[in-house]
């Protein structure tokens, strides 16, 4: 499509919308929109209800490795699969 419309969340770099412009293809047009602040539980529900708590629960497993000194390589691609895997 040659129209675009983004919806962005309220953070900071998000709110340059002639910087986004810029990155369009000649030829295409975009209307750049940041939802509200302050209104992450209303329109990304995921955010709160899904992403939160597992995000969470990462934080919790890579605390737990990194205090109790595990054998386990936390910041490996293959270990963090694992992890998310698990999660």
């Amino acid at each position: 499509p040659k129209r675009y419309t983004l919806i962005l969340d309220s953070w900071t770099s998000f709110k340059d919308h002639d910087f986004i412009r810029q990155a369009v293809s000649p030829g295409h047009t975009i209307t750049v929109e940041n939802i509200p602040p302050d209104t992450t539980s209303l329109i990304q529900p995921m955010d709160v209800y899904y992403f939160r708590p597992v995000k969470q629960l990462i934080r919790r497993i890579v605390t737990y490795v990194l205090i109790h000194e595990v054998d386990f390589s936390i910041y490996s691609r293959d270990s963090l699969i694992k992890i998310i895997s698990v999660v």
